[in-house]
């Protein structure tokens, strides 16, 4: 009696044994497959958001692509406009009869080439100077930017047309060559006006963007606080009479610059002036002096026709 009782009960034990291993199995499977479906939740959010992008998104990666083009075209432009300025600074050397600013537009090892001769040297280069382009003046007509080089159409001295082929490297002149203009030349050159090139002076390339954009404050930081401007016969005086001209009469203008000429003292520069692009215009002389690279004098008369062309 006493073993059959006791095999009832072992058989109880294990038969609850077994019911709690069931349950407990049972139990944990939805736990597992929770977490599996969390992990395959996140798995797959986690690979939309690296794989795509929002349309805003979409749009900012786009505006980042083409501000990258723009950066790389501002640096192409940027050495261009140095190169201009390099160039520049070897006309006003001239002008200015400076031979040390002169020189010092070359590279150390440059070649300049001329119809007669040509110099590698820095001797060579001041003979050259003082010898023959110290003597006289550049009247400066048109320029244009290749891939190659910088061309400027000038005449030294009211002389025969030329074209000076500038190499610049590093902001210096590497090769120069100066050879007489042909008649192709002055075609090819007829359309390139100055006036968008950085040939003329800092405060004058100031006085025609800021027309351009309609931005009087600009205008007005072209000039010192005591400059004088002579418009044919009427003198204004002082910044701020020439600012309140300005805004009467020029800030509408449309400007060419036809003719550049640099004197030891400032510059001449032949505009075409116009009302509107439908207008014929007039053309004008500028004169001007220069203080710390801002006008403190202009002298402004009208001109011609056979004055802005070559």
């Amino acid at each position: 009696m006493k073993k059959n009782i006791l095999v009832i009960i072992m058989t109880l034990v294990c038969l609850l044994l077994l019911a709690c291993n069931s349950q407990t199995e049972n139990t944990s499977n939805p736990l597992s497959d929770t977490q599996a479906r969390e992990t395959d939740v996140n798995s797959t959010e986690e690979i939309d958001t690296v794989s795509s992008a929002s349309p805003e998104e979409d749009d900012a990666n786009q505006n980042n692509s083409e501000e990258a083009t723009s950066d790389d075209q501002l640096i192409e432009s940027a050495e261009e406009i140095s190169d201009y300025k390099t160039i520049r600074t070897y006309f006003q050397a001239i002008a200015a009869r400076d031979i040390y600013a002169y020189t010092g537009t070359f590279a150390p090892r440059f070649l300049l080439s001329l119809t007669d001769q040509e110099i590698d040297s820095i001797n060579g280069l001041s003979a050259y100077a003082n010898g023959t382009l110290f003597n006289g003046t550049y009247d400066i007509y048109r320029a244009k930017a290749t891939d190659e080089d910088v061309q400027v159409l000038a005449r030294f001295n009211q002389e025969e047309m030329t074209v000076l082929s500038f190499k610049v490297e590093n902001k210096q002149i590497s090769q120069l060559n100066i050879e007489p203009a042909t008649s192709s030349d002055l075609n090819d050159f007829s359309d390139f006006t100055l006036e968008s090139t950085d040939l003329l002076p800092d405060a004058y390339i100031n006085y025609l963007r800021s027309v351009e954009e309609d931005n009087l404050h600009m205008f007005s930081k072209s000039f010192t606080e005591n400059a004088e401007v002579i418009d044919v016969s009427r003198s204004f005086v002082g910044n701020e009479a020439i600012t309140k001209w300005a805004d009467r009469e020029v800030m509408f203008l449309l400007y060419r610059v036809g003719r550049l000429t640099y004197s030891p003292d400032g510059v001449e520069v032949i505009n075409h002036i116009r009302l509107s692009e439908n207008s014929s215009g007039f053309y004008g002389s500028y004169k001007m002096t220069m203080v710390d690279n801002l006008i403190n004098f202009a002298d402004l008369q009208y001109s011609s026709l056979e004055d802005f062309n070559y």
